[in-house]
């Protein structure tokens, strides 16, 4: 148990020269103790990049297996992970409609607007992916799409362009599951 300990100053009232005898005050401690692991609860399971390709599923479609590491957030980012295997590489960034607006970026304020960005900067390569949730750019350095207000951008590290599509449908797959 913790204890505060405060000195004060207090005067008798009787002697101004007297020298003032301190008092002690002892006051509870607040609960400011950290949860232990398993009491922790997420925001929202749909801002845990790591945990939306679930590596059986991901092994399936990249054909090997790949080691998921979270990365720190920032940003827009809500969530973060990059994987790594023997030939694949990856990373894969989440942006909740929250995080995205906390940002404060007018320019790529929503879901919308980051994947009309994406499709910008991958110039005449940019290609629409049909049917990949509400909207879907690949480019030569990945994959964007967006679903809802949730927005989700795959970065190619080492994997073929085909398989970077069909990673980010796995993640928007199980985006909300």
């Amino acid at each position: 148990m913790l204890l505060a300990v405060g000195v004060l100053a207090g005067c008798t009232g009787a002697d101004d020269d007297a020298t003032p005898e301190p008092t002690v005050e002892v006051t509870e401690p607040t609960d400011t103790a950290t949860p232990a692991p398993d009491e922790i609860v997420a925001d929202s399971a749909d801002d845990d990049a790591c945990a939306l390709l679930p590596e059986g599923e991901l092994a399936q479609v990249v054909g090997e297996d790949a080691a998921p590491q979270p990365i720190p957030s920032g940003g827009w980012i809500a969530g973060q992970c990059s994987w790594s295997g023997a030939t694949t590489g990856f990373l894969l960034s989440i942006g909740t409609e929250e995080s995205i607006a906390s940002f404060e970026d007018p320019s790529e304020g929503d879901a919308e607007a980051k994947l009309a960005a994406f499709s910008s900067r991958q110039a005449d390569a940019a290609q629409e992916i049909p049917d990949l949730g509400d909207g879907a750019v690949a480019g030569p350095s990945g994959v964007a799409a967006r679903v809802g207000g949730t927005y989700l951008e795959l970065e190619i590290l080492s994997l073929s362009p085909e398989q970077a599509v069909d990673v980010l449908q796995l993640a928007v797959d199980n985006l909300g599951s």
